[in-house]
């Protein structure tokens, strides 16, 4: 990546839709292959990701650079990035098994997904 390039504000916003789009269109073929409703179930509950994510993801970030903190960089957010998932899906399925905590994790109705 060029540097000077990149002093560019709309370059860089442009090349984050690229980046955007990449991914949803990674996600949509995806779905598609034999054994990818794990996929579509993240995809349909995103909010289950989205609200406890950010805790797991300090604790995780901590723990990790505090034992080593040399490690590569995508290799860092790799892991970071599913252990992160896994923890919150855990704490979704966690609140489901204790009846806590679900008011939080639920999607408003005015939100609702069709069927």
């Amino acid at each position: 990546v060029f540097n000077d390039f990149l002093e560019y504000t709309i370059v860089t916003l442009i090349l984050g839709f690229y980046g955007a789009y990449a991914v949803i269109a990674i996600g949509a073929l995806l779905q598609k292959l034999p054994n990818m409703e794990w996929l579509q179930y993240l995809g349909a509950n995103s909010i289950i990701i989205f609200l406890p994510f950010y805790l797991p993801m300090k604790l995780i970030s901590y723990v990790m650079l505090s034992m080593y903190s040399g490690y590569p960089p995508g290799w860092f957010a790799a892991v970071l990035t599913v252990f992160t998932l896994a923890a919150s899906v855990l704490l979704y399925w966690l609140a489901h098994k204790i009846n806590a905590g679900l008011w939080l994790l639920q999607r408003p109705t005015w939100v609702k997904i069709a069927p």
